[in-house]
This record gives structure tokens, C-alpha cells and sequence, in this order.
């Protein structure tokens, strides 16, 4: 029995992990991009030497691992940077995300979720076989930001503006997943989504 392949995403600060941990206490298993993307960024991880050599030692905390707070302020400020992050991290995370999609595979599980944040961004749709977007409204979501991160309301706004607008991503969704209201409502959405699958 083929197994099917769900893409879940958003906007940065929608509350898509939210989403994903309601839907592992619904049994469905989620692989999680950032959390993938951040093994790349220990100093025992295949690419950490590249990315030093790339972004400089000054990226490197008081741990040996590379500081994604640091890491962050310099790239959320230049595109090729980004880019330049992406051409390294994303292949190490697209290696290591199939292998786990390959073991609930052989595990027989009917369904999986795959939480990525740039579905869109990096042209994934077609590797899925639904999508469900997390949205909620505009400054709820930069507010949200602000607080979670310790942002300033410009640093909020550039991080969201280097994302798609949410309204090109709802378009292309099969679900789309509002988050305004309550925990509550966020999980009677999750599950009438569940039972869609």
C-alpha cells in the first residue's frame, strides 16, 4: 500500500508546529524540516566545515555549533546569503528527510507529514500528494513574531517579507488551516483535516 505524503506549511510564526504537534497526538507521524535542517549546524554534522568556511567562525557559539541567531542576523539581510545557506543545508536535509520517509515506509504507515516551512519557495508542491497551508491574520502573525523571537518590528517584517505572501500559499493548498482563535479550534480543525486523509 502506497503510503501517503502530506507537505504541511505556512508562514513563518502561523503556529505551524503547533499544527504538527497536534497532529502527532492524532498518531500521524510528522518529519520536521527546521528540526533536520538544524542537524546541520552541529559541529558533527557533514557540512558544518563548509558552512563555516562560507559564513565565518564568527557564526560559531560558545558550543562549537554553529549560532542560528547569529547565522540568522547575517543572512536575513542579504539574499545570496540565503541562497548561498540553502545550496547547503537543502540537499543534507532532503538526504536525511528520505531516509526517514523510507523507514515509516517499511513501517507501514499510511500516512506521513512532512513540516516545511519554504514548501512553496523551493517549487515542493509536486513531491506531495496533499497540502495543507497554516495561516492566520497578518498582524497576529508579525506580533507573534516579535514576541517568539525577540524581533524588532522591521526584523519581523523582513523576515516575512522574504517569504511568499500566505495568500499565494493558500491558493495552492489542498487544506488551509486558520489559526486566529483558540487552541481548541486549532485542533477541531486538525482533526476534521485527519479524518480528510
Amino acid at each position: 500500500m502506497k503510503m501517503k505524503w502530506i507537505g504541511l506549511t505556512g508562514g513563518i510564526a502561523t503556529g505551524k508546529s503547533t499544527v504538527a504537534d497536534l497532529f502527532r497526538k492524532l498518531q500521524v507521524p510528522v518529519i520536521d524540516a527546521d528540526t533536520t535542517a538544524h542537524q546541520a549546524l552541529v559541529a558533527s554534522s557533514p557540512v558544518f566545515q563548509k558552512l563555516v568556511s562560507e559564513f565565518g567562525k564568527d557564526v560559531v557559539g560558545p558550543d562549537g555549533n554553529i549560532d542560528r541567531s547569529l547565522l540568522g542576523k547575517k543572512i536575513f539581510q542579504d539574499k545570496d546569503l540565503r541562497l548561498k545557506l540553502d545550496s547547503i543545508v537543502h540537499p543534507f536535509v532532503r538526504d536525511q528527510v528520505l531516509q526517514e520517509k523510507q523507514k515509516l515506509i517499511q513501517s507501514g504507515s499510511s500516512v506521513a507529514i512532512y513540516d516545511v516551512p519554504l514548501l512553496f519557495e523551493k517549487n515542493m508542491q509536486k513531491d506531495f500528494d496533499q497540502i495543507i497551508v497554516v495561516t492566520c491574520d497578518p498582524q497576529v502573525q508579525k506580533s507573534r513574531l516579535i514576541k517568539r523571537n525577540s524581533l524588532s518590528d522591521l526584523e519581523a517584517g523582513q523576515r516575512i517579507s522574504a517569504q511568499l505572501p500566505m495568500s499565494e500559499k493558500t491558493k495552492h493548498a489542498d487544506f488551509v488551516i486558520e489559526n486566529n482563535g483558540t487552541l481548541q479550534d486549532l485542533a477541531a480543525q486538525v482533526e476534521k483535516v485527519r479524518r480528510s486523509f
